[in-house]
């Protein structure tokens, strides 16, 4: 562990480089003002002269990644927008210059349209930059409607599609009756356009970065009349639905049998950190930082040993639920002599596998009652034993468009867990930050995937920071603010080819490999810490065995020391966002504060240069003492250029680096 190099002086240049990459980040957010429209469109698909003469009329779309492809789109799309006191009208006006090539393939609601032809509205009532809904149209005529991205909400709304010489038309009218308005809703709402454009590419009003569910990035529009009388009946209806709506959740759990346990002997809770605290029987509690690997199909104590010994504390098993309970408590005994904690597996009650028995027509919405009460008994055999962590009930629920497990099946499952055990936090893994608002009565710990190399990292590592980042600001804004652990890649796309649908221009021969290693392994885990994870897990354990991934799992192995011995610091509860100055959106950081030293952790996503220029946080005086942590202590400290004047680090980033830098 060595100092690095610290230089006094401050350069100028840096100064005004900060100056000007600030002022490029800063985006001024597009606001639009609703018209009032003296009669109702006809819902037709044609737009009628005059019809729309006093609506709001908005053509400035860009192009989803426009930095990638360009900015303007080659087929124009115009949207008019006006109210009248009962709803909103919209109509899309998409140029087609070669009807035949309309892509359409789906004809049922609620199908996921975004490989087709369609335009979407987005609506936040309010501007509450959580609650919102999606309206999708195809080309064909049908229909999507989710509420926070649930396409089990069903809106009472009218439609037309034509299709035209020259363009294709969809129109829309959306009550107020059908968006579950408060009283206190107001006139400012935010909203967005967008459309799926098959030949050219698919374009917005306000431009999403990766994900387009996300309410807090949408434009605003002013201008929502209601008058008070329809306002009260609104109100007064969305109170009368929302009691019919909460009354839905209870589940009847009166076939299950609930022995009377000592409840503070033995359990895991979540402190008001996000942190996870373990008790176990005979223990005082204790902080607890997991770092994992996902699909642990061993079940011997040399392997135990070896992984506990890299860092390894915690194991997560899809075997859980096909084991039969000898091994299973066989498992769980291993793990306790090793100190190892274990993400118990139930999510094939929920989402089954293809080899799950008994075999019948698969139920997204109900568990079939056999399976409760099979699921109920495996955890009663299981939950005294001190190595269960949590009890794991779903995988990704929220892909596929609920149709392996909808949101009211997750919630059957997770009052079944409780009621059983109350003793331990229940998780669900989810690949769509979107998922979390959709489950969020359903989890106590959310688990992020992401496995972006090498198919949607080929230009910088940004994506996973926006992922973690935009989890962690959903769950902010969600009741109970719950935390998130990080799920990241440890595994080959050489045997998960599907997973490589970042660059659909490219196979797997045009990579130079299709799995991680030790850069970008280290970067996508600081990259989650910075977005204050509360716990790591790798994906997936039986890929590290295969002779063609030694040189992965040697470098998981390495990051997962440097997390080990990073461990007190990261159960510290002082932190606060590093405010980065200069150095573009690639740069981001962490501070923590920990037995009365700050630590930052600091990540470029970018695979070039970054100087950055990062503020220290409050307190703190110049001069300082520095050193750069190394991630073990067998490595040579890198040498750091550093300058500090005026409680700011200037820090010269190499491509992909992390730094973790101390300050006594």
């Amino acid at each position: 562990m060595k100092r690095p190099m610290i230089l006094l002086p401050f350069f100028l240049a840096i100064s005004i480089m900060c100056t000007s990459l600030l002022a490029q980040d800063a985006k001024m957010p597009k606001k639009l003002s609703l018209h009032q429209l003296a009669a109702s469109p006809k819902i037709d698909g044609v737009i009628t002269a005059g019809e729309w003469e006093q609506a709001t009329k908005i053509d400035e779309f860009t192009l989803w990644f426009a930095s990638k492809v360009g900015g303007t789109p080659k087929q124009s799309t115009r949207v008019y927008l006006g109210q009248t006191g009962d709803g909103l009208y919209i109509a899309f006006e998409c140029q087609q210059k070669d009807p035949s090539k309309l892509a359409v393939i789906h004809k049922k609601h609620d199908a996921n349209f975004w490989k087709e032809d369609s335009v979407e509205v987005y609506l936040d009532p309010g501007r509450s930059m959580r609650d919102y809904f999606q309206f999708a149209l195809n080309a064909g005529g049908a229909r999507r409607d989710t509420r926070n991205g649930d396409p089990e909400w069903n809106g009472d709304w009218k439609s037309a599609v034509k299709v035209h010489d020259d363009n294709w038309v969809a129109e829309l009218f959306i009550p107020f009756s059908s968006l579950a308005l408060h009283q206190n809703v107001g006139e400012t709402w935010g909203v967005n356009f967008c459309r799926n454009d098959m030949q050219y590419g698919r374009s917005q009003w306000v431009t999403m970065e990766h994900d387009w569910h996300r309410p807090e990035a949408f434009g605003t529009l002013r201008g929502i009349k209601i008058d008070d009388k329809r306002m009260a009946e609104l109100a007064t209806a969305t109170d009368v639905a929302t009691q019919a709506a909460d009354k839905t959740d209870n589940v009847d759990l009166s076939c299950i049998e609930v022995a009377n346990d000592d409840l503070q002997a033995n359990y895991v809770r979540i402190d008001k950190f996000g942190r996870t605290v373990i008790k176990q029987p005979g223990k005082k509690e204790k902080l607890f930082f997991p770092i994992g690997l996902f699909n642990a199909r061993f079940n011997d104590d040399a392997t135990f040993k070896q992984l506990t010994k890299v860092g390894f504390n915690t194991m997560q098993s899809y075997n859980w639920t096909i084991w039969d309970n000898d091994k299973r408590q066989r498992f769980a005994d291993l793990a306790l002599a090793n100190d190892v904690m274990i993400v118990a597996s139930l999510k094939d009650y929920t989402i089954p596998w293809s080899g799950w028995t008994p075999k019948r027509p698969h139920n997204p919405n109900n568990m079939y009652p056999d399976d409760i009460k099979n699921m109920a008994k495996r955890i009663s055999e299981q939950k005294e034993h001190p190595a269960i962590l949590t009890w794991y009930i779903a995988d990704e629920p929220e892909s596929h468009s609920n149709e392996r497990c909808k949101p009211k099946k997750a919630l059957e499952c997770y009052k079944i867990v409780k009621k059983v055990d109350p003793t331990r936090p229940v998780t669900i893994a989810f690949t769509g930050t979107y998922g979390l608002p959709m489950f969020y009565k359903s989890y106590d710990v959310a688990m992020m995937d992401i496995y972006p190399f090498p198919d949607r990292t080929q230009k910088n590592f940004g994506v996973v920071s926006w992922y973690f980042f935009d989890a962690a600001k959903r769950l902010r804004n969600l009741p109970g603010k719950k935390p998130f652990w990080a799920v990241l890649q440890a595994y080959n796309k050489k045997y998960f080819q599907r997973d490589l649908w970042g660059d659909k221009s490219k196979t797997a021969k045009d990579y130079e490999r299709l799995f991680p290693l030790y850069p970008e392994m280290r970067l996508m885990t600081f990259q989650a810490l910075i977005a204050d994870a509360k716990g790591i897990l790798y994906y997936e354990y039986p890929q590290l065995s295969k002779p063609d991934n030694a040189a992965m799992a040697r470098d998981l192995f390495k990051v997962v020391r440097e997390l080990k011995n990073l461990t007190p610091v990261l159960l510290s509860e002082k932190r606060t966002s590093a405010r980065i100055i200069a150095g573009g959106k690639d740069i981001t950081g962490l501070w923590i504060k920990s037995k009365g030293q700050w630590y930052l952790l600091a990540a470029n996503a970018a695979i070039e240069n970054r100087r950055a220029c990062i503020a220290l946080p409050p307190g703190i005086a110049e001069p300082l003492e520095m050193d750069e942590l190394t991630p073990t202590q067998s490595d040579k400290a890198e040498k750091v250029e550093i300058t500090v004047k005026q409680n700011r680090l200037n820090i010269e980033f190499k491509p992909m680096a992390v730094h973790v830098i101390r300050i006594k």
